[in-house]
């Protein structure tokens, strides 16, 4: 017999239920607290139920997320095969958050101490960036596709995360 105060406690946070995600396996969670035992870096890189270790089905966001990472590292890789990368701007110029960004999460004094370097090393430096960002993105996006099989391009306009044994929709 199932206790209610068990049934409507989260495991992960011990509190009441706050926006409940049911998997598959039965186990309920809050919603907020579930992203964040997915989000989790595990060394097998398969994400499961905190409580009994079934596997988590694919969801929606992370297919989403996988198609925005691959848009990222198609960008990056366009970007590293141009003949010339454009230095970064300074800040209240045009582009700078983003490029910001772009180029590994510079900062001004790093921005600052790139353009005062000659062209060559200039171009060297924003290369080395780019492929370190390259590199992270290929290993986020390998991890994702290892949590849920994701080894195809799944479109997100018509994946839906689901089991099949029960037909419930994971979100």
């Amino acid at each position: 017999m199932i206790d209610n105060n068990d049934y409507d406690e989260c495991a992960i946070c011990q509190d009441v239920l706050d926006k409940p995600i049911c998997l598959p396996c039965g186990h309920r969670f809050c919603s907020g607290r579930l992203e964040g035992w997915r989000s989790r870096v595990i060394a097998d890189k398969t994400k499961t139920c905190p409580s009994c270790r079934a596997k988590i089905p694919v969801t929606k966001a992370m297919v989403s997320q996988l198609e925005q990472y691959r848009k990222v590292k198609t960008f990056l890789e366009d970007t590293l095969n141009q003949s010339s990368l454009r230095v970064p701007p300074l800040n209240g110029e045009d582009g700078y958050e983003m490029c910001k960004r772009f180029y590994g999460n510079l900062n001004d004094d790093d921005i600052l101490y790139i353009r005062r370097l000659p062209p060559d090393l200039q171009q060297e430096t924003l290369r080395m960036n780019l492929k370190r960002g390259l590199n992270m993105f290929n290993d986020t996006i390998k991890d994702l596709e290892d949590q849920g099989g994701l080894n195809v391009f799944i479109s997100v306009q018509s994946t839906v995360a689901w089991h099949p044994k029960d037909a419930r929709l994971i979100n």
